[in-house]
């Protein structure tokens, strides 16, 4: 019994290793979603503050792989940051892109609209090389959405 398990467990552990090759370790759209929604259901439960907190953790639940939550208030200023807590706290209105996109706005746009995609070009969080980027936002409420992205 003891050496099935061990088979078992052996299999499952190479499956896994092979689905991150396959993907590089990068995770989906579907994972960023999901990890939206896991954030916004987590701000409802401890309130704003404590879960700004827990998304600026690098090592905390709201960090997989590439994909981290990020909050921002509709005044442009990070409140929360997964992968860069240099940004917190800092007015990123203006802040462009490689193609001279105004990649705050953007978000803010897509956000107040309750819930979308945005495409644009961020750093790779592990790279830091400027890369294609889709992100998921989330309307909070009046003040602030979170969101979690992609990287292509």
């Amino acid at each position: 019994m003891r050496t099935i398990l061990a088979m078992v467990a052996a299999i499952l552990c190479l499956t896994a290793s092979i689905c991150m090759a396959a993907t590089g370790g990068k995770g989906t759209r579907q994972e960023a979603k999901a990890l939206v929604e896991r954030a916004a259901a987590y701000i409802k439960e401890h309130g704003k503050e404590k879960a700004f907190v827990e998304f600026s953790n690098p090592k905390g639940k709201f960090v997989k792989n590439d994909l981290y939550i990020f909050a921002i208030g509709f005044n442009g200023v990070f409140l929360a940051h997964g992968s860069d807590p240099t940004l917190i706290g800092k007015n990123q209105l203006q802040s462009k892109d490689e193609n001279v996109r105004l990649v705050t706005i953007g978000l803010i746009d897509t956000a107040r609209k309750g819930e979308g995609w945005y495409d644009y070009k961020w750093p790779h969080p592990k790279t830091k090389v400027m890369q294609k980027k889709s992100s998921y936002v989330k309307r909070v409420d009046d003040t602030v959405f979170i969101g979690c992205g992609v990287y292509h």
